[in-house]
């Protein structure tokens, strides 16, 4: 799976005006970038439950993070990104803020059941 296959995916299959997301990170040509989507002001059509694409800065880690964790060199790229992205938005970097779609729609696994979401919070924090 790409961020392009996303894409073409929201677009063409589901009708979409846009990605889902807000913003992906995907490892291209050797190395990790943080890929564009939906503008930030723009509602997310990512997660529906309890009014979630009304809300929030909606990210995409492209892996299937249920079969392997992320690698350390994803989630150090995306950590600062993140962490600077929440500053901006006045989103408070917590357990309780940052979350995946698991969260609010229990019978999904994203971001991947070995996707650590508690660690990568602390990673954002400086912490881990």
């Amino acid at each position: 799976m790409s961020w392009g296959a996303i894409r073409r995916y929201h677009m063409e299959t589901n009708g979409w005006k846009a990605i889902a997301y807000h913003l992906g990170f995907e490892r291209i040509d050797g190395r990790y970038e943080l890929l564009a989507g939906r503008p930030l002001t723009f509602s997310a059509a990512a997660a529906y439950q309890q009014r979630m694409n009304h809300i929030g800065i909606h990210v995409c880690f492209i892996g299937n993070f249920d079969d392997a964790p992320p690698t350390q060199e994803m989630l150090d790229f995306a950590a600062p990104h993140l962490a600077s992205l929440c500053d901006l938005a006045g989103i408070q970097v917590d357990r309780e803020h940052v979350i995946g779609h698991r969260a609010v729609a229990p019978y999904k696994s994203c971001p991947g059941r070995q996707f650590d979401m508690d660690a990568f919070v602390l990673q954002q924090q400086g912490e881990g």
